[in-house]
């Protein structure tokens, strides 16, 4: 459904939930309810196992998982003795979540396992270290070297430095934009000119942009408007997500 379609759906949803009318709410303000429930879903990757079938998670995000040769094969940008580092900042798309990856040497195939932090012992492990002869190549997920970005590190007993590592991920949602109106980033922009006279503004969503549908596969775009109003109301006409969110903050830490 286009953007057009979950707004008018997102207020008549809203409305069945609760006595109060929300059609006077602000384009910008049910475009951002609409964006922070994509997040939600990117978030919650894989876990809405009954709305879906066998193959749910990869049918149901096919239009979010990136995979090789759109996504090239990545090389190292760092390297210190067996940890390699892969900065995701340098990926194709924004990235959200890791579903696999493999280093590639011809017709070898080395698939890369993640390791929890706790699980560093796994490194010096006779049994679990590091082998690209027994295709063991563990790794995790830590902040970059370089910037504010997160990179994957992986330990390997060969040099990977000439090796392609072909990485499979969830992207980030691109947000949606109703139209006629200038976003809050374009606005600052517009304010950060005065200082910075550099910065292209035109990266953000302004009043003359044509609208911009959901990027989720469409067959979920109810499931966004859902959210997008349990986000707003504190509940919804979807009686299994009321049931999902609860279930969910009754189980955060603390």
């Amino acid at each position: 459904m286009n953007i057009s379609k979950q707004h008018k759906e997102f207020k008549l949803r809203g409305n069945k939930v609760d006595s109060n009318h929300y059609e006077d709410l602000k384009p910008s303000q049910i475009d951002s309810f609409l964006n922070n429930a994509a997040i939600f879903i990117v978030e919650h990757y894989g876990e809405f196992r009954e709305f879906g079938k066998t193959q749910f998670s990869k049918d149901l995000f096919g239009t979010m998982l990136v995979m090789f040769p759109d996504q090239p094969a990545l090389s190292p940008s760092d390297s210190q003795g067996q940890q390699y580092e892969y900065n995701l900042s340098n990926l194709k798309y924004d990235y959200a979540h890791l579903d696999r990856a493999y280093v590639q040497c011809g017709n070898l195939v080395v698939p890369v396992s993640l390791f929890k932090g706790d699980e560093q012992h796994k490194l010096n492990d006779a049994f679990q270290k590091p082998s690209f002869l027994w295709k063991r190549l563990p790794a995790k997920i830590g902040k970059s070297s370089i910037g504010n970005h997160a990179s994957l590190y992986i330990y390997s007993d060969v040099d990977l430095n000439n090796k392609d590592l072909k990485v499979e991920y969830v992207r980030q949602p691109k947000p949606v934009f109703f139209g006629n109106y200038d976003s809050i980033e374009y606005i600052d922009c517009q304010k950060r000119q005065l200082l910075f006279p550099t910065e292209d503004c035109n990266t953000y969503y302004k009043k003359t942009d044509s609208p911009v549908n959901s990027d989720l596969p469409e067959s979920i775009h109810g499931l966004q408007v859902d959210i997008a109003v349990w986000l707003f109301t504190g509940k919804s006409e979807n009686q299994f997500l009321n049931s999902f969110i609860t279930n969910k903050l009754s189980n955060l830490p603390g």
